[in-house]
């Protein structure tokens, strides 16, 4: 006996509504289907996580996904996200995503592309939050939790850009 062939191997065997997912080899709605954790693209809507995998997600066009995250102070977060099958006219995943750590107000703390490590320096909810330039994108993103060692900020915070530059006086 032959093992049957799957529905579809290429998109002419899906109707014009569908397109063929290769990697199942059958036919989905060829507008990108948002994932289960939606809504989730905002600090106010971030979905709650633990330390844990989260997957099969999807972005679609213009979609940043977030999580919510409660650490204790020196806990490090560590996230790993890792990309699905890749659609046509996608580029290289690891050069489409961003994924970016916040803190209650939104600001930027770390950030990286599909790794992306943080040490709370004081006890709260912190934000990840994961995009990608592609039209669509499947990824699954795992959330670790270990203890690290704080790096407190000084009495010159914030002055992380050039236009917070803070000017020292001389001795």
């Amino acid at each position: 006996c032959l093992e049957k062939p799957p529905p579809c191997n290429a998109d002419e065997h899906c109707a014009f509504e569908e397109r063929c997912e290769l990697a199942t080899g059958t036919c989905v709605p060829r507008a990108c289907q948002p994932d289960v954790l939606e809504p989730n693209d905002t600090l106010a809507e971030a979905f709650n996580v633990s330390a844990s995998l989260y997957g099969p997600l999807m972005l679609c066009e213009g979609d940043v996904d977030h999580f919510a995250m409660t650490l204790a102070r020196g806990d490090q977060l560590g996230v790993r996200d890792r990309f699905g099958v890749l659609r046509v006219g996608a580029v290289y995943a690891e050069a489409s995503f961003t994924t970016q750590v916040k803190d209650s107000t939104g600001r930027v703390v770390a950030s990286g592309r599909m790794l992306v490590s943080y040490v709370a320096p004081q006890a709260g909810t912190w934000f990840v939050a994961v995009s990608s330039t592609d039209r669509e994108q499947s990824y699954d993103v795992r959330f670790l939790l270990s203890r690290g060692t704080p790096c407190d900020d000084d009495g010159w915070e914030p002055n992380d850009l050039r236009a917070q530059v803070v000017w020292l006086p001389t001795i």
